[in-house]
């Protein structure tokens, strides 16, 4: 099983699960993110590849989302200073 505990440069692990739990909570177990199985020895399923792959890019996405969210945040605040 993979996972990823959502630390993230600037987020805490918490900011980065909550944004997860709200918009895709089936990525979500046990206060990770749950992003698949792979096997550990043989070949990779096209159906254990596939699940992988989307779960990957939907989290992914979520990132990306966050950081943008924060990086207009911090230029709205750098623009008030000026």
């Amino acid at each position: 099983m993979i996972f990823h505990n959502g630390r993230r440069n600037g987020f805490t692990n918490h900011q980065v699960i909550e944004k997860v739990r709200q918009f895709s909570p089936n990525l979500i177990v046990d206060e990770k993110i749950y992003l698949g199985s792979l096997p550990a020895q043989g070949s990779i399923l096209v159906k254990e590849g596939s699940d992988f792959i989307e779960r990957l890019v939907e989290y992914a996405s979520l990132r990306v989302s966050l950081a943008e969210k924060k990086r207009k945040k911090t230029n709205t605040k750098e623009k008030r200073c000026q």
